[in-house]
């Protein structure tokens, strides 16, 4: 069962602003990416913008 459109919505992604990359890196996320023998990596550019749609999808369902 595929849930992007509905969690995601159907508009297509933003291209990611300025502040994706250190949004990721703030998230704590940015320690599990990576070689388990180097440093983190950053992950797509769309990573942030998306997760940040998912977590405004998920709100608003939850009502909070």
């Amino acid at each position: 069962m595929d849930l992007t459109d509905r969690l995601l919505g159907t508009e297509p992604l933003a291209i990611a602003d300025a502040d994706a990359d250190a949004r990721w890196a703030a998230s704590g996320a940015m320690a599990l990416t990576g070689r388990a023998d180097g440093p983190p990596l950053l992950v797509a550019r769309t990573a942030a913008p998306t997760l940040d749609r998912l977590a405004a999808r998920l709100r608003d369902l939850a009502g909070v």
